[in-house]
C-alpha cells in the first residue's frame, strides 16, 4: 500500500511464512513492480503449489529481474515446471530453484530428508527436457541440501543437453 512501491527494485521475503496467506497481495505487488524489480528472494517462505501457480504469471512479467531465488520451498515437480516456464524469458543472471519433492525419499517433521539420487536423476531428465523445450535465456540452478544441478541454457543451443553436477 506504500505509494513508493512502484519503484521497488529489491524484495527479500526470506523465511516469511506465506503458507496460510492469500497469494493475491504478492501477485498484485509483482504486477505493480514488473518494470522495476531487479531482485526477488523468496527462500524458505513455505509457498504452496497453488500460491506459486497464482503468482507465476505475474513473476513472468518482471522484465528487469536479474536475481531470483526460490530455494527452500517444498514444491512438486509440476509446480517447478510451471514456474520455470513463466521465468524462462526473463533476463536473469542468477536463478535458484528448489529440488522438487519427487527428488526426496520423504519429509520428516516438515524438513526434507536427504535427496534420493535415483529419484533426482529422473527429475533431472524431466527438467532437462523442459529446458530443452522452453529454451530459457538464463542458467537454472536446482538446489537440494546435498547437491546442486546446473542446467545451462547454452547446453541446449546445439541440441545436446548436458547437466553439470
Amino acid at each position: 500500500m506504500c505509494p513508493s512501491t512502484d519503484q521497488l527494485k529489491y524484495l527479500d521475503l526470506s523465511s516469511f511464512s506465506m503458507k496460510d496467506m492469500s497469494p493475491e497481495p504478492l501477485r498484485v505487488l509483482l504486477e505493480k513492480v514488473a518494470h522495476t524489480l531487479q531482485t526477488l528472494v523468496l527462500e524458505f517462505c513455505e509457498i504452496t503449489e497453488s500460491q506459486l501457480n497464482a503468482i507465476s504469471p505475474a513473476l513472468g512479467h518482471c522484465s528487469k529481474l536479474k536475481t531470483f531465488s526460490f530455494c527452500g520451498n517444498q514444491i512438486p515437480l509440476t509446480a517447478l515446471k510451471n514456474l520455470l516456464s513463466h521465468t524462462a524469458s526473463l533476463p536473469l543472471e542468477q536463478a535458484k530453484y528448489p529440488a522438487p519433492l519427487e527428488s526426496f525419499d520423504e519429509i520428516l517433521w516438515g524438513f526434507w530428508t536427504e535427496i534420493n539420487h535415483m529419484k533426482f536423476d529422473q527429475v533431472r531428465k524431466e527438467l532437462m527436457q523442459l529446458v530443452k523445450d522452453i529454451k530459457p535465456v538464463h542458467d537454472i540452478q536446482i538446489y537440494s541440501y546435498d547437491c546442486v544441478l546446473h542446467l545451462k541454457h547454452t547446453d541446449f543451443i546445439a541440441g545436446n543437453p548436458v547437466a553439470i553436477w
